[in-house]
């Protein structure tokens, strides 16, 4: 993935916002030629985990308002920049918002800025509208709005104080990259998404002239590709045990079905000898005498009463060895066995914390213990 970095706006031409359109259409036709999705009143670019729009990212929508910020669950969330193509609705006389959003509406505290770059209002929302008197009497006269060029075509669009970008931001690169964090005089500081022309992506830490890859879309990848394998190899043990105890259970049923019946009959057999038995004894001879087997089996019936018979097999997981046993089990050893204990998986060099054990080391079907969970290591099952 190409990345241009952005240098000092020192020596760029500044554009204060007038009252037309401050986007610049053609360029930001050529960012959004692609993009990740299309959402409903207009196009999305920028990260999406786990099949959602989660993280940071931008939506140029249909009516030509431009969003970049934050996003949770496909929902704008968090931090994030309006720039409306007519007014930022409940905000009269506004062009770009700058602040906090809940949900798609501006919740907490943010920024209002007019058609010509100033700012008319800053304070809290609530549920979409300026919570305090609107516009404000007292705002930041030293901080505005700006559109600025440099001579090779880029633009940034944001905050400004002073003529240098200071507060949230994004720069549109002429090659059809895109960018957006904070800036501090004139320079990129803290999180920031690099939003590649192709729609590949990398999360940035910038530290003055330190610039770190947290993240990127090519290393989710293949994190994303290692959970579901791991997801699959789970289900697969599912199922195998599912099979398993469903054919160990119609085998003991048949079994016990078939000892019932071998005990039924022996009883049967027992107590037509016991009638016989006591029909030809004389009276007298100590023997009582029954009419038939069932009033002998009634009669002795309360001698069976609260007697328990426990049978002990194997366990059907571990097959009697006590062991964390199955697919992707430790066997014993007590250590991860997608990260063999050291607590990190490496992907292209960089070394991430094991998502199946959170970095313990430990197997996460025994906890570490090394023994079968379901017999607790005795080997057996009741």
């Amino acid at each position: 993935m190409r990345i241009i970095f952005l240098t000092s706006f020192l020596l760029l031409h500044t554009l204060i916002v007038g009252a037309q359109n401050i986007l610049p259409q053609d360029l930001l036709d050529k960012c959004f030629d692609v993009t990740h999705e299309k959402i409903k009143g207009g196009k999305f670019k920028g990260q999406i985990l786990k099949g959602k729009r989660n993280g940071m990212g931008f939506v140029l929508f249909s009516d030509g308002d431009l969003f970049a910020g934050d996003f949770d669950h496909d929902d704008i969330t968090g931090m994030g920049m309006l720039i409306a193509s007519d007014e930022v609705g409940n905000c009269p006389d506004c062009k770009t918002y700058i602040g906090n959003w809940q949900k798609g509406k501006k919740s907490g505290y943010g920024k209002c800025y007019s058609a010509y770059g100033e700012m008319i209002y800053q304070g809290q929302f609530v549920d979409d509208k300026p919570a305090g008197s609107y516009p404000s009497e007292n705002v930041n006269q030293q901080r505005s709005i700006a559109n600025i060029s440099s001579p090779d075509g880029n633009v940034f669009l944001g905050e400004i104080k002073e003529g240098l970008p200071d507060g949230f931001g994004i720069i549109m690169f002429n090659n059809g990259d895109l960018w957006q964090s904070s800036f501090k005089n004139g320079e990129r500081k803290g999180i920031g998404l690099y939003l590649a022309y192709d729609g590949e992506w990398q999360t940035m830490n910038v530290k003055g002239e330190q610039c770190n890859v947290v993240s990127s879309s090519e290393n989710y990848r293949i994190v994303d590709k290692s959970r579901k394998e791991i997801a699959d190899q789970e289900f697969s043990f599912i199922m195998d045990c599912a099979v398993d105890a469903i054919k160990l259970g119609i085998d003991f049923a048949k079994k016990k079905k078939e000892k019932e019946e071998k005990e039924r009959k022996a009883r049967e057999e027992a107590r037509k000898a016991q009638v016989v038995y006591a029909n030809n004894s004389t009276s007298g001879s100590g023997y009582e005498t029954y009419d038939n087997a069932t009033e002998y089996e009634s009669e002795n019936a309360s001698s069976n009463k609260g007697k328990t018979h426990t049978k002990v097999f194997n366990c059907s997981v571990c097959a009697g060895n006590g062991k964390c046993s199955g697919k992707n089990r430790c066997h014993g050893s007590k250590k991860c066995s997608y990260c063999q204990g050291d607590g990190y998986n490496y992907v292209s060099g960089i070394r991430y914390k094991c998502d199946v054990c959170k970095g313990s080391g430990k197997c996460k079907y025994c906890n570490g213990t090394g023994k079968c969970s379901t017999c607790h290591g005795t080997g057996k099952k009741s």
